[in-house]
């Protein structure tokens, strides 16, 4: 039998940490057995939807690389089949319509809670012998069996068993002829031949309903697995509400891919001590029976440690293109200053995001001929412009441009002049980058290359002088 998986949001908000755990959890276990892995858009709430939504889950699922074999595909496009399917099951008692208002509907409510018992309709309408009923604005309920019980093995959580009498009789179609989340999941699940269904937890409740739509349609039920919760640092559940877990934003923040991937699969699950996975890995070790039934607590810091792995340990190129995008948003043009790629690999293990090697980087691009002048202040006064003639005329006249050669430079111009070699390298630190805290001062003029470290000294000269 092939494994057929699917990932099947609804497009009311952005992805969460959450939604993408579980796309990325069904993508792998569907990879693990060369099956099939679906995305399935589930947008038959009208009101809800918006493009938006949509188009942030196509681009959060396309940034993660977590390709999809078939789709997306969209339920409004199957109302017209949906339709024929209960039509027949009302036909053949299966399901009913019911003509009850929402006033009837509220104060029933109301008698059962005062009373101590769990809301649910009352079945009115299934009982009623006269069907003639001016009432047009009606919906239709799935006959929802009423004794018994539901019994089902979760991949997860082991044998879970309900009883009948706990469950409603569902809506299956709104008043609007639009189908619901519970109908649509059942034909979609059927028609695409889905076999394992793994989901959050909040989905539980509904799948004893599922599965009773299923044994009525004489349909074979996918196998499912039902996942824990994804707790904020406060304990408290990620939802699309909070903005924090949009998913894209972590890329707009500078987190990379494989890293945020690489912290989902562990949030859950473990492969014994081992921390770090590239995505080959995550495929031929991942096993749905080791995923922890316990909720999980989201933390950034292990997060960010993560990402700064992968950002120390990737070629620098792997990421240049995506620091280039950080220029490109402020309109700022790389090629006067030093060598890009040069500089983002001096920067990148200081960095835990990429956001961060831009904010560390950028002052070498944004003017050549501008210098920070509250730095400027502070480091360069009139007794440091001895010391950086004594620099420039020495950097200038090197045939070979060696950090050999420039931290040789740096030694003799401390011992020259008589001061230790922080009132020699905080003052270049501050002209080159415009940061107190470098990468050692050799290392960093070497990288800006001669042409950028001559100008910048030259702009600093001639602050000393006219200050």
């Amino acid at each position: 039998m092939e494994v057929i998986t699917r990932f099947a949001p609804s497009p009311t908000g952005k992805l969460h940490l959450g939604s993408i755990r579980t796309a990325l959890y069904s993508w792998l276990f569907a990879k693990r057995f060369n099956g099939k892995f679906i995305l399935r858009i589930e947008n038959t709430d009208q009101k809800r939807i918006d493009q938006e939504s949509v188009n942030s889950i196509i681009n959060s699922m396309q940034w993660l690389g977590l390709n999809w074999d078939s789709g997306p595909y969209f339920q409004t496009s199957k109302i017209a089949n949906y339709r024929a399917i209960i039509k027949n099951m009302i036909d053949s008692g299966l399901a009913y319509p019911c003509y009850c208002s929402q006033e009837r509907l509220n104060n029933l409510r109301s008698v059962q809670i005062k009373t101590g018992k769990k809301p649910k309709y009352d079945r009115h309408c299934r009982l009623l012998k006269n069907k003639c009923i001016k009432n047009k604005n009606y919906v239709i309920r799935f006959a929802n069996p009423e004794i018994g019980y539901v019994t089902f093995y979760d991949l997860i959580r082991g044998k879970i068993i309900f009883q009948n009498s706990e469950l409603d009789d569902l809506i299956i179609l709104r008043s609007n002829g639009i189908p619901t989340y519970n109908f649509c999941a059942v034909i979609d699940d059927h028609e695409m031949n889905i076999t394992h269904v793994i989901r959050g937890e909040d989905h539980l409740n509904n799948t004893p309903r599922q599965l009773n739509i299923f044994k009525a349609l004489k349909l074979i039920p996918p196998k499912y697995a039902h996942i824990s919760m994804i707790l904020d640092e406060n304990k408290r559940k990620l939802s699309k509400k909070n903005q924090d877990t949009d998913i894209l934003q972590y890329k707009d923040d500078g987190i990379l891919p494989e890293a945020l991937l690489n912290y989902l699969v562990r949030l859950g699950w473990s492969c014994g001590n081992q921390e770090i996975f590239n995505i080959d890995e995550m495929k031929n070790l991942f096993d749905i029976k080791s995923i922890n039934k316990a909720n999980c607590i989201f933390n950034k810091s292990k997060l960010l440690w993560i990402n700064q792995y992968y950002i120390s340990n990737i070629p620098t190129s792997n990421i240049l293109t995506k620091i280039i995008e950080y220029f490109k948003t402020y309109n700022i043009d790389t090629k006067h200053g030093p060598n890009l790629e040069k500089i983002v690999n001096l920067f990148k293990s200081r960095s835990k995001t990429l956001k961060e090697i831009f904010n560390q980087i950028v002052y070498f691009y944004r003017d050549i001929y501008k210098i920070e002048i509250n730095l400027l202040s502070k480091y360069l006064l009139i007794n440091q412009k001895f010391i950086l003639e004594l620099i420039y005329k020495n950097l200038k006249i090197i045939q070979v441009w060696s950090t050999k050669d420039i931290k040789n430079i740096i030694l003799k111009t401390a011992q020259k002049t008589n001061t230790n070699m922080k009132n020699v390298a905080m003052p270049l630190r501050i002209i080159l980058s415009g940061r107190e805290n470098t990468p050692s001062i050799d290392i960093l003029i070497y990288t800006c290359g001669k042409i950028y470290t001559l100008k910048k000294i030259k702009i600093a000269l001639q602050f000393i002088t006219n200050k």
